[in-house]
């Protein structure tokens, strides 16, 4: 098993409503933090699968000026 599948998540949330073909939910005040998130930033999501687990990375592609 990778390395990274091996650690504690660092949040976890529920997906808590939608509204056709999207699913909504909150990130975490740590992964905010971490990746020093502002409202209006573009985020890429990317689904990989490493040792049969299905994997999302996300990318900042672009940030809103401060």
């Amino acid at each position: 098993m990778s390395e990274v599948l091996k650690k504690p998540p660092l949040a976890v949330t529920q997906v808590m409503a939608h509204r056709e073909r999207y699913l909504r939910t909150t990130i975490p005040k740590e992964i905010i933090d971490r990746l020093k998130l502002i409202p209006g930033d573009k985020l890429a999501w990317l689904i990989h699968e490493i040792n049969g687990e299905k994997v999302i990375i996300l990318r900042i592609i672009e940030k809103k000026p401060e």
